[in-house]
């Protein structure tokens, strides 16, 4: 899938279950408000999780990490005989 469309999917389904969760406390419980509320929220947490679900199994692999710890380090092999200590 094109990344700038996930991008907008995951902002979409964040709006839907960050708005449900602000609004939650302010419902009375028993009501319809609160079951759309909740509803809401689920819909939007199973839209992310599938979103989340689609990236991971679109994405490349990443390639395998080389162990080398023999190899020369970025600033070369560690001073001998105490040259460039301070």
């Amino acid at each position: 899938m094109q990344p700038e469309l996930l991008r907008l999917a995951f902002r979409f389904a964040m709006l839907i279950f960050v708005l449900a969760l602000v609004m939650l406390p302010f419902q009375r419980r028993g009501s319809a408000e609160f079951v759309v509320t909740v509803l809401s929220a689920l819909v939007g947490a199973l839209f992310l999780g599938a979103i989340v679900l689609a990236v991971r199994l679109s994405d490349s692999r990443l390639p395998p990490v080389s162990d080398k710890r023999d190899e020369k380090r970025w600033n070369g092999p560690a001073p001998t005989n105490g040259e460039g200590r301070d």
